[in-house]
């Protein structure tokens, strides 16, 4: 008796074998065994690269340290010359492309620190008050209007507490301190002779900060250039990790290695930028890669065990020169890799508002067609820049296709766009009713074009409608006009503020009139 189920003995029975379902299931957990193996080929990639940026930014900011302890030392040691007169000269020293972490381990310097942001001192006032309580731990000084009095707290509490320690302020970014608070701090602290105070200063540029630091005499300050603030050609942290890429399982090609170093000299970004934008592209080459394509197409079992053997024979020798196909774990730069290097959030804000065509796809029609910013591209980045282009049409063409029926949408875009010509057009001052009134003129005019336009599609289909309902029309409509002007005041006051935030306007200080404004600069 051939049955599908063949009993053995009581409560056991044999399942026939069915190669289709098996194979099924075997295929289903070779494809998830393969995506999973090609996951940690990228987990794998992206932790060799934060150790090297890691590693480099610990060197960095030991040999940070060291300079400024030498720094610190030059000044404890007896001059070698005595003169019959001493003058006090402030010491300060710059530190070029300061180390991220310096600020949590300068402690541990021979000194009593304390780290001031450079985004904290808008003025003189407020930075004294907050070296004095950084300092002493205290608020004494902090309410007090003269700018002396604080430091003057700070040099009562080191004679007192001070255990012969020198005093750091280390101020960070110090380039984002208006230069004449920065000279007022500097002058200040010069003047007291008493206070062993050492002023160190973090910036992006040694070069770029001396030229605009001004309004400080020469003999009070006695000002160190860190060595350690110029880094060796070759010895970056961006060097660090596309070193460190030799021995990951994705390498960094050299067309991107070129970009990331062009992009460094230009911006500035370091190790975090760097890194930001490799997150980035793993990201993107673990979903749209070839590679990426065909771990998820493979149609077979022996498919997979290829693509298996591939990616276990580069996972166990990451450099092994003979592995076949290494093209495919290559990162290449892309076009939108270029907004994560540079987010640029201002300027990308003032370019949509200017050219909206752009951006959105409504205002493509009365778009006018821009030349291709690509012309004076070098012969090695010609295949990038290709590319690029391709992958700018092929978005361009995704949002064509798309359909924004939503009209409170479009007519609040266009109320923005509005306004910020108007902001455009105006002089040196704008004055608020003035640009208040211009923009409701101009959306009045929008409106009576969209009504006539309306009333020609409609026709003579409107002559059949009820009186009641025209009746009931003319009632709301002064309440729909109230309404739709304090829409338009609302979204005034909104751009008015929004603008102030992005530096468009400020105001014109105390004891001018207070409805006029000043256009600052916009980069557009």
């Amino acid at each position: 008796m051939e049955d599908r189920l063949h009993s053995l003995s009581k409560g056991v029975f044999v399942i026939p074998f069915e190669p289709a379902a098996l194979n099924e299931e075997d295929r289903e957990d070779t494809h998830s065994s393969t995506r999973d193996t090609l996951d940690r080929l990228y987990e794998t990639t992206l932790q060799i690269y934060e150790d090297a940026g890691a590693e480099y930014e610990q060197e960095k900011t030991n040999e940070q340290l060291d300079d400024i302890a030498d720094w610190l030392e030059r000044y404890k040691a007896t001059a070698f010359l005595q003169l019959p007169q001493r003058t006090n000269r402030l010491p300060v020293a710059i530190l070029q492309n300061a180390s991220s972490s310096l600020p949590d381990r300068i402690t541990s310097l021979d000194a009593t620190s304390y780290t001031l942001l450079g985004r904290d001192a808008p003025d003189v006032a407020a930075a004294l008050r907050s070296i004095a309580i950084g300092f002493t731990g205290d608020t004494l000084g902090s309410g007090r209007k003269s700018s002396q009095a604080s430091i003057d707290e700070v040099e009562n509490w080191w004679q007192a507490n001070g255990k012969g320690l020198p005093l750091m302020l280390y101020i960070q970014d110090a380039q984002t301190i208006p230069a004449s608070v920065l000279s007022e701090i500097t002058y200040i602290l010069a003047l007291h002779a008493g206070l062993p105070i050492r002023l160190l200063l973090s910036v992006p540029s040694a070069a770029v900060f001396l030229s605009s630091w001004g309004h400080i005499e020469p003999s009070s300050v006695d000002v160190s250039i860190l060595r350690s603030g110029r880094s060796r050609r070759g010895a970056g942290g961006i060097d660090a990790i596309i070193r460190s890429s030799s021995e990951a399982p994705f390498k960094i090609s050299d067309d991107l290695a070129e970009e990331l170093r062009s992009n460094e000299t230009l911006l500035g970004g370091g190790i975090a930028a760097a890194m930001k934008t490799l997150k980035w592209l793993l990201l993107h080459h673990s979903l749209s890669s070839p590679l990426a394509l065909l771990v998820e197409k493979t149609k077979n079992s022996e498919q997979e065990r290829v693509m298996q053997s591939l990616l276990n024979a580069v996972k166990s020798s990451p450099v092994n020169p003979s592995i076949p196909r290494r093209d495919l774990f290559e990162l290449n730069p892309h076009p939108d890799m270029f907004s994560v290097l540079n987010p640029a959030p201002r300027t990308s804000i003032l370019h949509s508002l200017s050219d909206p065509q752009d951006i959105l796809p409504f205002f493509a029609a009365s778009a006018p067609e821009k030349p291709s910013p690509n012309h004076h591209k070098s012969a090695k980045r010609k295949a990038v820049s290709a590319s690029m282009d391709n992958e700018k049409r092929r978005k361009t063409g995704e949002l064509e296709k798309l359909k924004i029926n939503e009209e409170d949408q479009v007519l609040e875009l266009k109320r923005l766009q509005t306004l910020f010509e108007l902001w455009k057009s105006a002089g040196k001052t704008v004055n608020l009713w003035d640009w208040l009134d211009s923009f409701q003129g101009e959306d009045e005019r929008g409106s009576e074009e969209n009504k006539e336009a309306n009333s020609a599609q409609v026709g003579s289909e409107q002559t059949d409608k009820d009186e009641n309902i025209d009746k009931e029309s003319r009632n709301e409509a002064p309440k729909r006009a109230a309404q739709e002007e304090n829409r338009l005041h609302a979204t005034f006051i909104r751009f008015v503020e929004e603008a102030r935030m992005l530096g468009l306007i400020r105001a014109r200080g105390k004891g001018r009139k207070a409805d006029e404004v000043i256009k600052s600069v916009g980069l557009v």
